[in-house]
């Protein structure tokens, strides 16, 4: 092994990581920022919406507690893998719900993979962070306030455009899940 192939491992995992730092970032940003247009296209008061968008920290709490687990058993890495890519695909399908029925258990499967992304992603940074002696924790939650701000930037674009929810969903699910999916090759094994 040369003495370069330890600095490409720890440039491949921290990037990969950041990657889906990003990603998460953006997926969720995406489907908060469109709530009032969610509200408008299931027909629902703010009452009940509010209801149901407290589901999600509740649900992504339970999300990082069953993702605990399975890394405990599994690795962060698989979990990681099986749950990033697809935040932005139940963000899409949440984002196309008629019904506040749809909406609502769409919502709960977002929060369950939310927390079960971030729980995982947390102990993969962790794990690159000691292994490669370099920072990773602050400059993902860093990328995942800048995929926020993406996904503000973006839904206000389509949201002058005319577009529903679902359109702009769909364009962070094609950009957020092959970026996942390809991060996912390079995180670190335990």
């Amino acid at each position: 092994m040369t003495e370069e192939e330890p600095r490409r491992a720890a440039r491949l995992h921290t990037a990969a990581i950041l990657a889906v730092y990003a990603i998460q970032g953006l997926a969720f940003g995406a489907l908060v920022v469109r709530v009032p247009s969610l509200q408008d296209q299931v027909g629902v008061t703010t009452d009940t919406l509010a209801l149901g968008l407290a589901l999600v920290p509740v649900v992504a709490g339970i999300g990082s507690i069953l993702s605990g687990m399975l890394v405990h058993h599994r690795g962060s890495r698989l979990v990681l893998r099986l749950t990033a890519p697809l935040v932005p695909l139940a963000v899409l399908v949440a984002s196309a719900s008629s019904t506040i029925d749809s909406l609502l258990f769409w919502l709960a499967v977002t929060g369950l993979l939310l927390g079960a992304a971030d729980a995982a992603m947390a102990i993969q940074a962790v794990i690159i962070q000691r292994v490669h002696q370099r920072p990773v924790i602050g400059r993902g939650y860093a990328l995942f306030a800048v995929g926020g701000i993406v996904a503000s930037v973006l839904a206000s674009v389509t949201t002058a455009a005319g577009w529903p929810p679902a359109q702009t969903a769909m364009v962070v699910a094609a950009i957020g899940v092959p970026v996942s999916f390809l991060a996912g090759l390079f995180l670190s094994h335990e």
